[in-house]
């Protein structure tokens, strides 16, 4: 739980401290590697990307926990993959004890139509692994994609199963991958911190808190910390 905690106290530190460098200073403490911006001389700034971000969050939460050389083998593991996000998956659930635990809004009909998420919801349904990282939880089916009815002009209501958010109230930091690792954040509770990759440091959005339940990412992983996890409950 400790480090729990840490992760989540890195979060509102690192933002809060961003924004208020914007406000006093005119620019902040961070900006995207893809962007065009140029840092100030002499300014205490860190270039930075999706999974520079979660990083940088996650190894403070292991270095207040006292586990600074767990993280350096997880850290070093995953930049000599050159920052693949499911390395670091991979490396939080095997080598850290990290729970794996798979997100899909919509296991069924995702909105953007793309098949992968149905996909990979059976995958990680059949054989409890996410591009190969391990799962051990789903959180799924809690923002149903509204569905036309059949030689009618109004939609179906479909009902949402929130007991993985529930669930996920409960903890305070963890770290997700969606696509494959393609994109790579850090969340604390059912809201996703990401980086902007391409925002630079004079945009306080580009650190941004967006609530699970309206994430554009549509599937993947999230990776909790031991001991925080209460699990899903089963219908009643």
């Amino acid at each position: 739980m400790q480090l729990a905690v840490a992760g989540e106290r890195a979060i509102r530190d690192k933002m809060e401290a961003h924004i208020q460098a914007i406000q006093t200073r005119g620019y902040g403490t961070h900006y995207g590697e893809g962007s065009q911006y140029t840092p100030v001389a002499g300014a205490s700034q860190v270039k930075s990307s999706c999974i520079s971000w979660a990083m940088e969050c996650t190894g403070a939460a292991f270095r207040a926990a006292g586990q600074g050389a767990l993280w350096d083998t997880i850290a070093s593991r995953t930049r000599a993959a050159h920052l693949r996000g499911m390395v670091l998956a991979d490396a939080l659930v095997r080598i850290a004890g990290w729970k794996g635990v798979y997100w899909n809004p919509d296991t069924a009909n995702p909105c953007d139509g793309e098949p992968e998420h149905p996909f990979s919801y059976v995958v990680a349904r059949s054989n409890s692994t996410y591009y190969n990282v391990r799962i051990e939880d789903l959180v799924i089916d809690f923002r149903p994609t509204t569905l036309p009815m059949l030689h009618a002009p109004v939609t179906r209501p479909r009902e949402a199963d929130l007991r993985g958010i529930q669930a996920l109230a409960h903890v305070p930091f963890w770290v997700g991958c969606a696509r494959g690792g393609a994109h790579v954040f850090c969340g604390t509770r059912v809201m996703v911190s990401e980086f902007h990759v391409a925002n630079d440091a004079t945009d306080r959005n580009a650190i941004e808190l967006v609530p699970l339940q309206r994430y554009d990412w549509l599937s993947g992983i999230i990776c909790v910390p031991p001991g925080v996890w209460p699990g899903v409950s089963p219908r009643g």
